[in-house]
């Protein structure tokens, strides 16, 4: 046999294989625990937008549906909640103060109405006050002024009665003076005649008289 043949049959050892090298495991580290609230934070907030949620829909759906255009119906009828308003005197509506499915409450203003006749009926009423107020003030100093006059003419009358009283009082002074110088008068007149008295004596009494 050939030596070339002999060396091809003759097998080559077998290479060792090496395994891949197995990575080496970690340390168990335990995980530290983060805030409480970080566990309660996400449900509270799910819970807090669903409620917000809900609470949008169920205030203003009616508000939603209404201010639609157009109205979808599945039997052909549509059903709409009705409020009849009115008000306690006639007038025209200026503005309406709330629009439809608005929640009010008493006391807020809903419809405003056109006031413009009714303060002209307020303007006329306040003059009209005016006016009878200023006819009561110019009675009043009617009647003061009338006062005064029948105040001077009482106190006119009052002077007279002191006059006529003075004058009365006069007459009887006088007529006491006639009462006394008259017969004083006729009895010298008698003495001078029996040369009694003088003549200038009786010409005296008889001025007196």
């Amino acid at each position: 046999m050939a030596p070339e043949a002999a060396n091809a049959n003759v097998s080559e050892p077998a290479k060792p294989t090496l395994a891949p090298a197995r990575p080496a495991e970690p340390e168990h580290i335990p995980a530290q625990p983060g805030p409480k609230w970080q566990s309660y934070g996400t449900p509270v907030l799910v819970v807090l937008l669903g409620a917000a949620i809900v609470f949008t829909i169920t205030r203003n759906w009616n508000s939603w549906e209404g201010g639609r255009i157009e109205q979808v119906t599945d039997d052909a009828y549509v059903r709409g909640d009705l409020t009849p308003l009115s008000t306690k005197v006639a007038g025209i509506v200026r503005e309406v103060k709330v629009s439809d499915f608005q929640a009010v409450h008493k006391g807020d203003l809903l419809v405003q109405l056109e006031d413009d006749d009714y303060r002209a009926q307020v303007a006329q009423a306040s003059a009209a006050v005016a006016a009878a107020r200023a006819a009561i003030e110019n009675n009043r100093r009617q009647k003061q002024l009338q006062q005064a006059k029948i105040d001077r003419a009482l106190a006119g009358v009052a002077q007279a009665q002191a006059e006529i009283s003075a004058a009365q009082a006069g007459i009887e002074s006088a007529q006491a003076d006639l009462d006394r110088t008259s017969p004083e008068r006729h009895r010298q007149e008698t003495l001078l005649e029996s040369n009694s008295a003088t003549r200038q004596k009786v010409e005296q009494v008889v001025a007196d008289d």
